[in-house]
């Protein structure tokens, strides 16, 4: 199946979804795919990341990993028994040992359990894939195997079998209930795999302790026997694996996300995929005699299977590199020629630059995807303090701050050029989801209380340390100012009053005070990708300009403080429409922060601007 998704990744996927898949691919092939994907979860810049071919395989490279652990956890607990009993024949011994392994099982379920309980709280999606916060269900199933071992009796009259049969048959049913009610009860905000991970797993143990005690004329065990269950049954690992791989390229491969009939089409293409695959390769590897007799043949096997797939995926990751690399120098060299036509250039208003919105061949998705500093200087969550230093930083004359979040952190290579000249020095106070205007706790809707917490500290200790420098004499804030409108129940709501009493403090202070406009807003999706998918420099990878620019708190503020507001509108859109693409360069690296190429050759018109604003033209 993997070798099968490697070739189906070079031949449908674009260059911006291909090297992510071809490396998690390879994960998978090593079955470490689960710790790739939660690298990409908690890195801000990895987490919006493609979805992969191959990202349900995160649950079989856990269960490998457990795998490999789970017979160390064996030996162990029997070396302990064996120091405790020396001399005790086996069956002497035997309880002994499911004793202590019982005791070393349900250690690992409360540890893993609580561990999982507190990531979720604090790193959802890292949570989410880590080995350690799934052990518990494996350790969960264990414990049913040696409890069943307990309370099983050869001996049963006719009531105890009876009702051991009633009791299975309302637990099976249980079991199901619970996993329907997980099914459709829980969502992308639930805390999940935390305590609310109990009732599926549940589910599944009662389901599993419960089955096997019903009668065999019960509805249960009548349902379980029917033959096209039993079938899919005996081929849903098969079908598990070819089911993801199939939702994800449908859209690439027909243009459109899919339907009620493509739905339709990928579950019967899915369920004879894994009949042929169970039938044709997984039944003759497992029961063929010869691989029964030889078995270092079959291990041979997978293992140069595991090294083909990850020999491909790494030749093409070097591929796509070469081409991101040769895109990176020609743009190095339209950005040290000052190109006239290049960027923001082109919508200057001197330029004569014929259709500044073209997608031409020059245009290259990947490197878009890559054009942010990945060792930019922002504060991540849990991270107490970060601030840096650009622009002249030795014999300057004069010192601005520039404070914000992300979307501030993205103009840092407009700001570090333009001012450089200028003879300034730039000093960034930055911090992911928190724009830094106010001591209240508060952060972007629907974060953690922590987050909140952490906001308000750093906010706090950044205004006072502006207020305090002497040196400072302009303070720019920027902002992904739309992501703060709409605080959901029970959270503080960021309101122009709370913006504009920070910012007439630091007036008081002595500051020049600015606000930068935000960026036009995007539809949301990650823009390198859509313009791979759709080629399309407006919809649906952007808006038009009265959707796309609009009024936020910030402008409010802005208007009620008087404060001069730097508006870089015109240099993302015309009268009606904003634009992806604006002089061969991708206007957004992701689906919101403007790419390190656009805000470079942003720089001098930015920087004019400001200072202007600020009386120093």
């Amino acid at each position: 199946m993997l070798f099968v998704c490697v070739v189906a990744a070079f031949v449908w996927l674009p260059d911006t979804f291909l090297r992510s898949n071809l490396q998690q691919i390879a994960a998978s092939a090593l079955y470490v795919v689960n710790w790739a994907l939660a690298i990409d979860s908690v890195d801000y810049l990895g987490a919006d990341s493609p979805t992969s071919l191959v990202q349900h395989y995160w649950s079989l490279s856990v269960e490998e990993q457990f795998y490999l652990i789970w017979p160390l956890l064996l030996v162990a607990a029997i070396a302990i028994v064996r120091l405790r009993v020396r001399r005790s024949t086996p069956p002497t011994a035997w309880p002994q040992v499911r004793t202590t392994v019982s005791i070393v099982l349900l250690a690992v379920f409360l540890g893993s359990l609580a561990y999982s309980i507190y990531l979720t709280g604090y790193a959802k999606p890292l949570a989410y894939f880590s080995t350690f916060t799934r052990a518990w269900e494996f350790a969960a199933g264990a414990l049913l195997a040696i409890l069943s071992l307990h309370i099983s009796s050869p001996r049963r009259d006719a009531n105890s079998t009876a009702r051991r049969a009633l009791f299975g048959e309302v637990a099976a049913w249980a079991g199901v209930a619970l996993i329907a009610w997980s099914a459709i009860s829980f969502s992308d905000a639930s805390p999940f795999p935390g305590a609310i991970a109990l009732l599926p797993v549940a589910g599944a143990l009662l389901i599993i302790g419960g089955a096997g005690s019903v009668s065999t004329r019960s509805f249960t065990r009548k349902i379980y026997s029917v033959g096209p269950v039993q079938r899919i049954g005996d081929w849903s690992y098969a079908i598990y694996l070819w089911h993801w791989p199939l939702i994800v390229l449908y859209p690439f491969v027909f243009g459109e996300a899919f339907g009620l009939l493509g739905a339709l089409a990928i579950g019967l293409i899915s369920v004879a995929l894994g009949c042929v695959t169970k039938v044709l390769v997984e039944d003759p590897v497992r029961t063929a005699r010869w691989w029964a007799v030889r078995r270092w043949p079959s291990y041979l096997l997978a293992l140069i299977g595991a090294i083909v797939v990850v020999a491909i995926a790494f030749a093409g990751t070097r591929m796509i590199d070469a081409r991101t690399f040769d895109a990176r120098q020609w743009v190095q060299t339209q950005l040290a020629d000052e190109s006239p036509c290049f960027g923001a250039s082109a919508l200057a208003p001197q330029a004569q630059c014929g259709d500044p919105f073209a997608v031409t061949d020059r245009i290259n998705t990947r490197f878009a995807a890559t054009d942010l500093d990945p060792n930019w200087c922002v504060a991540e969550p849990g991270e107490e303090w970060r601030s840096c230093e650009y622009g002249a930083t030795s014999g300057f004359d004069q010192t601005i701050a520039l404070v914000g979040d992300s979307h501030a952190a993205a103009l840092v290579p407009a700001f570090d050029s333009y001012f450089a000249e200028r003879g300034w020095r730039v000093v960034t106070y930055l911090r992911v989801g928190c724009p830094g205007v106010t001591d209240v706790p508060f952060a972007v809707p629907g974060r953690e209380e922590w987050k909140r917490e952490e906001c308000a500290t750093w906010s706090k200790r950044v205004l006072d340390e502006i207020e305090s420098r002497e040196d400072i004499g302009v303070v720019a804030f920027s902002s992904f100012s739309s992501s703060y409108d709409h605080a959901v129940t029970g959270e503080v709501s960021l309101s122009a009053a709370m913006i504009s009493e920070t910012w007439e403090r630091l007036r008081a202070s002595d500051k020049e005070v600015l606000f930068i406009r935000d960026v036009p807003s995007t539809s949301q999706v990650n823009i390198p990708r859509c313009l791979d998918m759709t080629h399309d420099v407006k919809a649906p990878c952007a808006l038009d300009r009265s959707t796309a620019v609009s009024s936020d708190e910030f402008t409010a503020a802005t208007a009620a403080s008087n404060l001069p507001l730097v508006d870089m509108t015109d240099f993302f859109c015309d009268s009606t429409d904003c634009f992806a693409v604006i002089g061969d360069v991708i206007v957004y690296a992701d689906s919101n922060h403007v790419s390190g190429t656009y805000a470079r050759t942003l720089a001098s018109f930015l920087g004019d601007r400001i200072m202007t604003n600020i009386g120093e033209e």
